[in-house]
């Protein structure tokens, strides 16, 4: 089984290296809200940093709300990082019979939600792996509305992204 990093026979434990082993993660302690907007922009709280010449898993599970709003998705990285993400939502948010619907989609690909969010939380996980280039920077989810509604769509409180640098 690989592991990061690999520590070298006789190697001193520093709290830098230990700590390099460890995930990282980020989650929302408050909800927000964006109407009337396309415009993709960062979430404030779903937001980590990368290195350079790295490979991460990622994974997370978002919470949002927001009656007759669908949500946009694409992912902020440092130039030359590429990767695939899945989503795994639901496809109606109402009580009764729901399908679930999965999409993969390259780290660079913009994701629509395929139905509104409705007047209930609406979960979504996702999963993926991607490897940066020679460039360090932020990996950030930037979000807003498919289309413009002077009805808030929600990302919630407790929604959360997790970092395992894998190589």
């Amino acid at each position: 089984m690989a592991t990061y990093p690999v520590p070298a026979v006789g190697q001193r434990l520093t709290a830098e290296f230990v700590t390099s082993m460890l995930p990282q993660t980020a989650r929302k302690p408050a909800d927000t809200s964006r109407a009337s907007t396309t415009t993709r922009t960062a979430d404030p709280d779903l937001t980590l940093p990368v290195e350079a010449n790295a490979t991460y898993a990622l994974e997370g599970c978002l919470f949002y709300s927001g009656l007759t709003v669908q949500m946009s998705i694409l992912w902020s990285f440092p130039a030359g990082a590429a990767g695939r993400v899945g989503y795994a939502a639901r496809s109606t948010v109402s009580t009764g019979n729901v399908d679930d619907v999965m999409q993969t989609a390259d780290l660079n690909a913009n994701f629509n939600t395929n139905t509104t969010a409705g007047a209930f939380l609406t979960p979504m996980i996702f999963s993926g792996t991607f490897t940066t280039a020679g460039t360090a920077g932020t990996l950030a989810l930037t979000w807003a509305q498919v289309a413009s509604s002077a009805t808030a769509l929600n990302m919630l409180l407790n929604s959360w992204m997790k970092l395992t640098r894998i190589g």
